[in-house]
């Protein structure tokens, strides 16, 4: 996912694990937000990567593969 490499190359990995550990019981609630508001927000291929993000935190594997990956990128 795009956006993940951009948040390593600004650091910003480590916020997005601990945003996740902490709003991690809302997730699935955020990814139906996101659903509805990816139309809305979305212009260009923001609109993909919302409806990835929607899919990713409305599944309990998703949060985990999130999570995996934001691990990965924290680390490198």
């Amino acid at each position: 996912m795009k956006w993940i490499a951009n948040a390593k190359e600004r650091g910003m990995g480590g916020v997005l694990l601990s945003l996740l550990d902490i709003f991690e019981p809302f997730a699935p609630l955020v990814g139906q937000s996101l659903f509805v508001a990816a139309p809305l927000l979305g212009f260009g291929g923001a609109r993909q990567q919302l409806e990835e993000l929607g899919h990713l935190l409305d599944d309990p594997d998703g949060v985990a593969q999130l999570r995996s990956l934001l691990e990965d990128n924290h680390a490198g």
